[in-house]
């Protein structure tokens, strides 16, 4: 009888998979490979919006172009916290499997902790650079500036809304990642992280549609319509990001954080990459028309392709060569970093733009070049 019931109990234990280290998990490594790329992307963007400026002669940074700066900061920090999340805290592992849980649950909690405000302040400055660039491109609307210092104070009001809940979340705010504290408490997880991320899909949905209307309006040909107003209109896949990361909250579980939470990383770091990307979009021409010479060995004046202007005095080209606007205080549809109503665009391109003052007329831009050989 002894012998059957030692018997019914002497089979092998189960035992848990041996301890792994983080690149050895799929859920782990990927996360991480994309953030750098898209890093990358995202500092090579920054850089040819940099250089174009230099190839247009324009010596100063624009406010949309420190506020760019800000947000690749802020997103790199966030690509920063994604790795030491992964290698210390255990991101994209079971919680039941991690090789020290005792300290890297530690590590998770404050990092996920530091994660909320860093994102907040990276994607607000994407955003409030986008708009700062509508600013100056739409000048002469003055109702269309209001709205946009509108939108800029509402998305400054809940960056600051967004920080004090990721702070203020627990208390003590230690308990985050020590809940052995006595007397410590959270609030609501899910209503805090909806409510954030539903404010901010509204926001980007503002932001990315705020200057079609604007751009309907304007006398351009068809062409050069679509191409501006899809540049802006791809606003509209940070809001699919926004949408995606409402959606993975319901696959979080509370005791496996560090295995459930990857995805929403992952797109928490995308997101403000991905819109520093887009919106340096619009005023990339200069350097993108250079590195087109070189590939093919043409050479294309930059004073005739360049989305920047210049306030300088004329430039001679090939022998001696004068340039001279005729019309001033005119739009142009390629300067796309200069006011609408602002006069001395490079570019030969005309724009038909009614005048208030010529009653619906349009205002035809022409250039002259004089030319002498020496």
């Amino acid at each position: 009888m002894s012998d059957s019931s030692s018997a019914g109990t002497s089979g092998p234990m189960p035992q848990l998979p041996p301890h792994t280290e983080w690149y050895q998990h799929s859920r782990a490594v990927w996360p991480v490979a994309l953030a750098i790329v898209f890093e990358a992307f995202a500092v090579t963007a920054v850089a040819l919006r940099i250089w174009s400026l230099r190839l247009s002669r324009k010596q100063k940074l624009a406010d949309h172009d420190w506020a760019i700066l800000v947000a690749l900061l802020f997103s790199t920090g966030l690509v920063v916290l994604l790795i030491l999340a992964t290698v210390m805290g255990g991101l994209g592992q079971h919680a039941a499997l991690l090789s020290d849980p005792a300290v890297q649950l530690v590590h998770f909690g404050k990092i996920y902790v530091a994660n909320s405000p860093v994102w907040g302040a990276a994607i607000s400055a994407v955003k409030i650079s986008i708009l700062l660039l509508y600013i100056k491109l739409f000048a002469i609307n003055r109702t269309f500036r209001i709205v946009c210092w509108i939108i800029i104070a509402i998305q400054f009001a809940w960056f600051v809304g967004v920080t004090l809940s990721g702070l203020l979340y627990c208390r003590p705010l230690a308990f985050a990642w020590n809940p052995t504290i006595p007397g410590g408490k959270c609030g609501n997880a899910m209503q805090a992280y909806l409510s954030a991320h539903i404010i901010n899909l509204i926001l980007d949905i503002a932001v990315a549609l705020a200057p079609i209307p604007v751009l309907a309006k304007l006398q351009l040909k068809k062409e050069k319509k679509i191409e501006i107003t899809a540049i802006f209109a791809l606003g509209i896949i940070i809001c699919a990001i926004t949408i995606a990361r409402i959606v993975l909250i319901k696959d979080l579980v509370p005791l496996d954080t560090t295995y459930t939470s990857s995805h929403i990383f992952f797109f928490t770091i995308l997101e403000p990459l991905l819109g520093i990307i887009l919106a340096c979009l619009p005023v990339l021409r200069p350097a993108m028309t250079q590195i087109t010479s070189v590939f093919t060995g043409t050479k294309k004046s930059m004073l005739n392709n360049s989305d920047y202007t210049s306030d300088s005095k004329p430039r001679t080209i090939g022998s001696t060569g004068k340039y001279s606007n005729i019309a001033r205080g005119v739009d142009r549809s390629d300067s796309l970093t200069r006011p609408i109503n602002d006069a001395g665009s490079f570019n030969m391109d005309a724009l038909e733009q009614p005048n208030k003052a010529h009653k619906g007329k349009a205002i035809h831009v022409t250039s002259t070049w004089d030319v002498e050989r020496r």
